[in-house]
């Protein structure tokens, strides 16, 4: 919505900015759930972009490259990041995703998961509990609003601790005291990966982690990810 705010446009693969025949007044900045759809559209027509006809085209390059840098800093450093395209030159593929996943686990307020047995319908699972994307409170319409993940943090996120702590005092049970640098092997684990000075571009990590690789027409490539190296254990091929 940013780059199409900005002046940004999409197209198909004969080049045609199709907005045109699904928004004829608002083209480009119509809804995001217009844009989704026409999206899908042209996918489905067969008139998507690249190998697979599985994306279109987002427009940008166009614009002055001080206008990307000042105003669309963000999405110019994440395409070339996860797309290695450099937004002043060429398109960024685009596919239509999800924003905000209303999961389908069903859980009472409380947090706790249920799972109807013998003519309970919140009859629950003992010790199990779910918050956020994957969870499914029923208080959620069809559509997805700004205010659903804050709802589920603010509230059941703190019902859910809630939950812990009453079930923990009803049984005479305690959290027992954490080791001093609890914790701490975590962060610097996540520390390292994001500090990682390896020379694969993430793209191109993305790509292989993308392909099946054990299909019958591609010779198996065993890849191993080593102090942010990729290293190939088989004779090298291109991944595509």
């Amino acid at each position: 919505e940013g780059c199409r705010g900005e002046g940004g446009f999409l197209v198909n693969s004969e080049g045609e900015r199709f907005m045109t025949r699904y928004a004829p007044k608002a083209l480009d900045l119509a809804s995001r759930d217009v844009v989704s759809r026409a999206i899908t559209m042209e996918i489905l027509a067969g008139r998507g972009c690249g190998p697979k006809k599985d994306h279109v085209h987002l427009q940008l390059h166009h614009l002055p490259p001080d206008q990307l840098a000042s105003k669309l800093p963000g999405i110019s450093e994440s395409a070339k990041t996860f797309a290695g395209v450099d937004v002043t030159k060429e398109p960024i593929p685009c596919v239509p995703t999800v924003h905000y996943t209303m999961g389908g686990i069903p859980t009472l307020w409380t947090g706790e998961v249920v799972n109807p047995r013998a003519g309970d319908d919140d009859a629950i699972v003992p010790g199990l509990l779910a918050a956020g994307e994957c969870a499914c409170a029923s208080v959620h319409g069809a559509n997805r609003l700004g205010a659903n993940s804050l709802l589920d943090i603010v509230v059941f996120g703190k019902s859910c601790a809630n939950t812990v702590v009453f079930n923990l005092t009803k049984e005479g049970r305690t959290q027992p005291e954490l080791p001093p640098g609890a914790g701490e092997q975590a962060v610097a684990d996540l520390d390292r990966i994001l500090n990682n000075k390896g020379d694969i571009p993430t793209a191109r990590l993305r790509a292989v982690s993308y392909t099946h690789l054990t299909l019958p027409t591609k010779r198996i490539v065993e890849i191993s990810v080593v102090a942010g190296s990729l290293k190939k254990k088989k004779k090298k091929e291109k991944v595509t």
